[in-house]
């Protein structure tokens, strides 16, 4: 009621106004300009103008044109606020309409996308709500133990952050390196009964696509394990749902055949989460507005898979960490994992990111931070707050945020009715909110900019980073084993592909080696999406990789050949009478399907196992022969 009569007070005198009020509310100094936008273009009307902190200013209203908004842009960098540029590069500027059916006053402030301009209405509408929410929060925090044990029991609450310049791998990854070259060669030798004179860097490059993508990576890896390639591989770099897999496992004590088991047995419920999860998923969201971090569906979506994918965990399920599972890699028994993830901005394509358990970072910036850092709100390249590590689970729902539409459906359903805390519910509403006529299909993840003020780097004025799965740009994690980091280039990349379009993907693959100058042997398509393994090398140059090809496809001149033999009889009841094409085409084995019941996953999982088990040899093969190549004079 009594914003409707601020509204009747405020619209008239709007109609008559021809100066605006500007209030900078963001606690920084900012810039601002106007401008007018016609048939895609936005072109500046009057000069920038920086604005102090806490300052307001009185313009000229642009004159009105017919056919053209008039819309009020600000920046913390004036150089973005030109002359003239595209209505989408004017876009990302996340605009405000200023004409005079909007008022006379405008208030810009600081939200989970950058900046945001608000008329008075909203301005009035949307603080009390946000204040009420907060002052809440700190009432709720003097009496919740289990939100201040978490706060207590970060191990880093007394160690500042620094960004780490470079692109150079960190110490951590380096005594990683030189241990698991070791073992690697015990591993090759062993399984050539001879000694190496080299040791191949080999990556295993798993795919996205959902629950699907989660069971292919899942057999792949088991398959792999039972012939021992396992052992000489040095990275697994993942998308999306490999990143369930590689996440869940490496993060549990279980051997890979046991959490296969347990995983197998453990989708029959998607998403939904137990009652019992309710009061930790609670805690985490809030644990995050306690520190003041932003929050949106990626956070909500992130409980979820945690609740499913961690659910061996007990009560620990929301409070898995990425960089625990150092404990479980730096006797270097396994692969380094890297997860990966993209700028989530649309036009912005190849800005990836990359998650180890010892670092958070990118290439294309050169800058990093300890894994559990990340989050944390930096300035000038040191952390200023010891927030305690993003959930596992948050990271997780970023690394496969194209599903977290998945969360509202699942909240409406089974959270919300049992919601009895209301600070929780005001919360989780908040984060649900989706502003009219906006529609994502892919939706991002907002964190604190550890960049910000770093000079040399291209975020230097950002307060959020805004991040999506990898598969925006591309559904296989290439780059981070393509060579941008030389530290880091494979000798031998095994591609594990459960995309939806097969092989479009890897197309993408070569196109980005290309464009960045990198060494790859030339790929020839032709049939290989029917065929469950193909090989490309370039015999008179060792220097590039050689590149194993495995598709999600049920190859059936494979399969006749190996179905009578003993070692593949576990496969038979699951493979003889599965079409995946009508699977998949169905929906059942669809990207955006949570629900599998055993014997679904089963199928879904023995596909990739029997096809690499089927083809080890090969992979074998193709790893001696490299070898030797590589130890001619």
């Amino acid at each position: 009621m009594k914003y409707g009569i601020i509204l009747s007070v405020l619209m008239p005198l709007s109609l008559f106004a021809d100066r605006i009020t500007i209030h900078n509310k963001t606690g920084d100094d900012i810039y601002i300009a106007q401008y007018y936008v016609l048939a895609g273009t936005a072109t500046r009307g009057t000069p920038v103008k920086k604005m102090e902190q806490e300052s307001s200013t009185i313009q000229e209203r642009l004159s009105f044109k017919p056919f053209q908004y008039r819309e009020l842009a600000f920046s913390y960098n004036q150089s973005l606020l030109k002359q003239q540029m595209s209505e989408d590069e004017f876009k990302r500027l996340n605009p405000k309409n200023v004409g005079i059916g909007e008022g006379d006053s405008f208030y810009i402030a600081k939200s989970a996308t950058g900046l945001r301009g608000y008329t008075t209405v909203q301005w009035n509408a949307i603080k009390p709500v946000v204040d009420s929410i907060e002052s809440q929060i700190d009432d709720l925090r003097s009496v919740s133990k289990q939100l201040l044990s978490m706060i207590a029991m970060n191990p880093y609450k007394n160690t500042t952050a620094k960004v780490r310049m470079g692109n150079e791998l960190c110490p951590q990854e380096v005594a990683f390196r030189k241990k698991r070259t070791s073992v690697v060669q015990q591993s090759l030798e062993k399984l050539f009964k001879k000694k190496i004179q080299y040791v191949p860097e080999i990556a295993l490059v798993c795919s996205g696509g959902g629950v699907r993508a989660m069971l292919s990576a899942l057999g792949a890896v088991n398959a792999l394990a039972k012939t021992g390639l396992y052992d000489t591989l040095t990275y697994i770099p993942t998308l999306s749902g490999s990143t369930w897999t590689l996440g869940g496992y490496l993060s549990s004590d279980m051997t890979i055949d046991q959490y296969k088991d347990f995983t197998v047995k453990n989708l029959s419920s998607g998403l939904a989460p137990s009652l019992s999860d309710l009061s930790s998923i609670s805690n985490v969201l809030l644990l995050k507005k306690s520190f003041k971090q932003p929050t949106g569906l990626v956070d909500l979506y992130g409980t979820l898979l945690a609740g499913t994918i961690f659910r061996f965990a007990g009560g620990k399920r929301q409070t898995m960490a990425l960089s625990e599972q150092a404990k479980r890699i730096d006797s270097a028994q396994h692969p380094l994992p890297i997860y990966t993830a993209v700028h989530a901005e649309i036009g912005q394509p190849e800005e990836w990111y990359e998650f180890t358990p010892y670092e958070v970072g990118s290439a294309w910036q050169g800058a990093y931070i300890p894994s559990w850092a990340f989050g944390r709100k930096f300035n000038n390249g040191v952390s200023v707050d010891f927030s305690p590590e993003q959930s596992f689970g948050f990271l997780l729902g970023i690394y496969g945020s194209a599903f977290a539409a998945t969360a509202r459906k699942m909240y409406k359903e089974y959270i919300e009715p049992n919601i009895k805390i209301e600070v929780v519910r005001n919360v989780i509403d908040s984060i649900l909110a989706v502003p009219t006529g906006e529609v994502r299909l892919i939706v991002p993840a907002f964190v604190f900019n550890y960049m910000k003020g770093v000079n040399a780097t291209k975020s230097f004025y950002a307060d959020l980073l805004s991040l999506a799965d990898a598969g925006l740009d591309f559904n296989l994690p290439y780059p981070p084993v393509s060579g941008r980091r030389p530290e880091r280039k494979a000798d031998i990349i095994i591609f594990i592909d459960a995309s939806a379009a097969i092989p479009a993907e890897f197309t993408r693959v070569e196109q980005y080696a290309r464009k960045h100058n990198l060494k790859f042997p030339q790929i020839t398509y032709t049939g290989i999406e029917h065929k469950a393994i193909s090989v490309f090398k370039d015999e008179k140059d060792v220097s590039k990789p050689v590149i194993i090809y495995m598709p999600l496809v049920k190859d059936n001149e494979l399969w006749n050949s190996i179905k009578d033999k003993p070692e593949f009889e576990q496969y038979r009841k699951y493979l003889e009478h599965f079409n995946l094409a009508n699977c998949i085409a169905n929906e059942q084995c669809g990207t955006f399907n949570f629900t599998y019941n055993e014997w679904q996953a089963r199928q879904m999982a023995a596909v990739m196992e029997c096809n690499v088990k089927a083809c080890s040899g090969i992979i074998a093969r193709e790893i001696q022969n490299y070898i030797e190549r590589k130890s001619r004079p």
